[in-house]
């Protein structure tokens, strides 16, 4: 029987009802003396003076009553109290000499009808007795100390939600049952590599010759260098502009001077090529607006502001985010529209519109916020500490936490939740942390006598971890055949982009095994190798409903290392290696925690660059909100083939089904990644839904293998890729890779990608696409050693269905192979004849012309978990 959830006072902090020595509701025998705010014997007439507090209570149940009072020397210590209840009268003796703030006497049942009195008396008393106030609460509202708590709550095998605002909505986790941060000063991102343009329509009233004031975003002093202006085609000089040395604060400056006629006009910016010696370096360059006046006179003050218009002028706005803009964004991040702000944004504070705020949420001091902040690549969970109201159109909420370390941007979208005002959906629950009371919302079919509830209170089942000084390691410990389930997710994770928790946790262990066991409903990652966990295997395992994801190998660090994770010295050398990763089925996962990814792997020692990696093969991975298989930073000598991927970035973009950031461009040991089968990535960006961006102008990437920031020597051969955006294949700034003998299909963007990129090989690859895109490939900075080196990119095979195909650059295919592109390379009909590739079906016709290419076809037979018995 719960209180609808749109009252007010529903769901507020609960407040003890008080009766005041002043009040009606107390009587007094004897002459009791007034005090500053109480009342008191004067110690005299002992045996002669009582008062008694009649406390009256709404319904028939059990109370919780307390007394108060202020604690001085002089006070009794041995005053007598009794209370009269449901159930009979009981005695208490207090001491006011020590403090009373609040002293419980006791929980008692009363009624309705009777409730309880309470009678101080100062019989047999030395000191003072005083009397200030009685309070009273039902039982269910009383925080107590032993209270338990917990972040997951599962009925019947489903995990429920914790209650939330808005309403968790199914039918679309990524556009339906989420707030967003307001809006405020916005600026364009995004321009920053060669080939980057932003396109305008200017409309000008009247001919005349105008002063253009450009508002940039960078580091980098005088930005116009890296700036080209175009109108209607010609090249407008442009004068040095000042630099703000911050990504999200403005400097305007005059930039140029120029006559325009009446009418309508195209004003283009794009970034033009770095000098010579600087290929691998960005030059990003934010814009905010483009201002056009015709009076002399006519400035942009230091903090933005425009003068009012003079008599006379003729004054043109251009804000860089305008949604009627035309972009060529070839950056993997851009274009992207967000607030300008402190340093780089507020990571602690955001505005929200005040027609969202609920006023009950102003005393709910469990409250959370769950965030995708920033890119919208991960999410964080945040406490809510308040609300400030800054007059205006926008309420501040101010949250803390570790993983309130990220800017919360313009548009990011997110939730409240852990809130007992929100309860009103079926599935929903809450636990009140002061009371220990927990409330559940049933789902249809659901009640308590039938329902199996789980209330999970360990965050690990176990663990298993030898100390990283000394030799003394973990080893030749087998797990098999067991199930692991209903563990809980902790809060407040040192990083946003990782969670320690985990069913199994094997650290310094060598020569173990988990095998054929099966995690559900696992708060965290289902298995985590630590610091010097090799040569370990993990094989045959479901993994299914996980808070997080599959399985985790990490060092002593995540991320770019500045939150350590294992402090101890020994640790910083130490990573998982020579592991095998195999036959493992991962699935449906990243029901918490968003940056995941079936089988994860952290930073590794920079020292450990070289070393031969872990190998990931023959696994099942499909259903999260994040990559496929993820690795990051210093990592070679990893094997990843024979696996099955499909259906991630759900919720996110500028990931894949394999992705792989090393950051050291040539500086790790050769990988390889091969006959693996990738299909169907979803890619979601919510700045493309507000923006309106659909179709070809969406923003967002998803990739079927991304080898991201500088990843180098990495031989992709023999995969099957399908169903992508921007990109089948994806290199992002890396150097001397190989791309051999893969058949992408239909990426919804263009087939192939690459940024910054040289010496990389894309050779007997066949590439088919039916969509409307025209464009083949991109790229950012073309490989003028392709030139002097056809064989770089040569037999490779493509087909439009006779549409016609673009490569960035270029005005046809025919001046890419003029070009010394692609000499012996084929665009023909590959003539697929069976593509089913849920269930491992790829076919040529006898005839066709891969053969002829020496392109091999893919057995995908073998993909995937293979039976017991067919496992090497």
């Amino acid at each position: 029987d719960l209180p609808t959830a749109r009252d007010p006072q529903f769901g507020r902090v609960p407040k003890p009802r008080v009766i005041r020595h002043n009040s009606k509701q107390v009587s007094y025998t004897g002459t009791w003396v007034w005090g500053e705010d109480w009342r008191h014997d004067g110690d005299t007439g002992k045996g002669e003076k009582t008062v008694v507090f009649n406390v009256q209570v709404p319904r028939d149940g059990e109370y919780a009553l307390y007394t108060r009072w202020r604690s001085f020397g002089n006070r009794a210590h041995d005053i007598p109290v009794t209370i009269t209840h449901a159930q009979g009268v009981t005695e208490r003796v207090i001491d006011q000499a020590r403090t009373g703030s609040p002293h419980l006497l006791g929980r008692f049942r009363l009624t309705a009808k009777q409730g309880a009195t309470i009678t101080f008396s100062n019989r047999g008393t030395k000191g003072y007795v005083a009397v200030h106030q009685v309070e009273w609460l039902p039982a269910e509202e009383v925080q107590r100390t032993d209270a338990w708590r917990f972040h997951q709550l599962f009925v019947n095998g489903r995990r429920g939600i914790l209650a939330r605002y808005p309403n968790h909505d199914p039918s679309d986790i990524r556009r339906k049952g989420w707030l967003y941060a307001g809006k405020h000063n916005q600026i364009l991102a995004g321009i920053g590599q060669p080939g980057n343009w932003v396109e305008y329509t200017l409309r000008v009233p009247k001919t005349a010759t105008y002063s253009l004031w450009l508002g940039t975003a960078t580091v980098f002093e005088k930005p116009n260098r890296f700036l080209q202006l175009t109108l209607d085609g010609e090249t407008v000089p442009l004068a040095d502009l000042p630099f703000s040395n911050d990504w999200r604060k403005v400097a305007f400056g005059k930039a140029a001077q120029v006559e325009i006629k009446e009418g309508e006009h195209t004003l283009r910016v794009a970034s033009i090529a770095p000098v010579v010696g600087e290929e691998a370096q960005e030059r990003r360059v934010h814009l905010d607006a483009f201002i056009f006046s015709d009076h002399p006179a006519f400035h942009v003050g230091p903090r933005r502001q425009l003068p009012p218009l003079a008599k006379g002028e003729t004054r043109v706005a251009l804000e860089a985010e305008d949604v009627g803009a035309r972009t060529g964004m070839e950056s993997h991040f851009g274009p992207l529209i967000f607030r300008t702000g402190k340093s780089r944004g507020d990571t602690d504070r955001f505005p929200m519109p005040r027609a969202d705020f609920r006023p009950a949420w102003q005393e709910a001091p469990q409250t959370e916020l769950f965030t995708f902040a920033t890119w919208g690549w991960f999410s964080t969970i945040t406490k809510l500490d308040r609300f400030e109201d800054l007059g205006g159109d926008d309420l501040w909420v101010q949250v803390s936490g570790q993983e309130a370390r990220t800017p919360i941007w313009d548009g990011n979208r997110y939730y409240l939740m852990n809130l007992r005002s929100e309860l009103d959906a079926p599935g929903e629950w809450f636990l009140d942390y002061r009371t220990g009371r927990l409330s559940y919302r049933p789902r249809a079919g659901e009640s308590p006598d039938q329902s199996a509830i789980v209330a999970p209170r360990l965050t690990r089942l176990v663990e298993l971890v030898a100390p990283s000084d000394g030799e003394k390691r973990v080893a030749h410990v087998t797990f098999r055949g067991l199930e692991f389930r209903h563990t809980d997710a902790t809060r407040d994770h040192p990083a946003w982009r990782s969670t320690e928790d985990c069913a199994i946790l094997l650290g310094n262990a060598w020569h173990c095994v988990i095998r054929d066991c099966r995690f559900t409903n696992i708060g965290g990652y289902a298995i985590r190798l630590s610091l010097d966990s090799c040569l370990n295997r993990v094989v045959g395992n479901e993994i299914a409903e996980a808070g997080a994801g599959g399985i985790l190998l990490r060092g002593p660090w995540v991320g770019w290392g500045q939150n350590t994770l294992s402090p101890e010295p020994s640790a910083s050398v130490l990573s998982p290696l020579g592991n095998l990763i195999d036959h493992n089925h991962v699935h449906h996962c990243g029901r918490i925690k968003k940056y995941v990814a079936g089988i994860h792997v952290e930073t590794r020692p920079k020292a450990l660059a070289y070393a031969p990696g872990n190998v990931y093969r023959h696994n099942h991975i499909h259903h999260l909100p994040r990559n496929g298989i993820f690795g990051f930073r210093n990592l070679g000598g990893y094997v990843v083939e024979q696996n099955h991927i499909h259906d991630v970035l759900q919720e996110s973009d500028d990931g894949g089904l394999i992705h792989f950031c090393t950051n050291a461009i040539n500086g790790t040991a050769p990988a390889l990644i091969r006959r693996n089968l990738l299909h169907e990535v979803t890619a979601f960006r919510q700045d493309d839904v507000w923006l309106g961006r659909t179709g070809l102008a969406a923003a967002a990437n998803g990739h079927g293998v991304y080898l991201d920031g500088y990843t180098s020597y990495v031989t992709v051969e023999s995969n099957v890729i399908h169903n992508t955006r921007k990109g089948c294949v994806f290199i992002h700034d890396g150097q001397n890779n190989t791309i051999r003998n893969n058949i992408l299909l239909d990426d919804r963007k263009r087939q192939f990608w690459q940024t910054k990129s040289w010496n990389n090989r894309w050779e007997h690859n066949v590439i088919a696409w039916t969509g409307e895109t025209p464009l083949l490939a991109a790229f950012s900075g073309i490989d003028e050693k392709a030139t002097r080196h056809p064989e770089l990119i040569h037999h490779n095979l493509y087909w439009h269905t006779d549409q016609p195909m673009e490569v960035t650059g270029f005005d046809s295919f025919a001046a890419w192979q003029q070009a010394g592109f692609d000499a012996h390379s084929l665009v023909v009909d590959p003539q697929i004849t069976e593509l089913d590739l849920p269930n491992r079906q790829l076919e040529f016709a006898p005839a066709s012309p891969i053969h002829q290419l020496g392109i091999n076809p893919i057995d995908l037979s073998q993909v995937g978990p293979l039976p017991p018995e067919k496992r090497r």
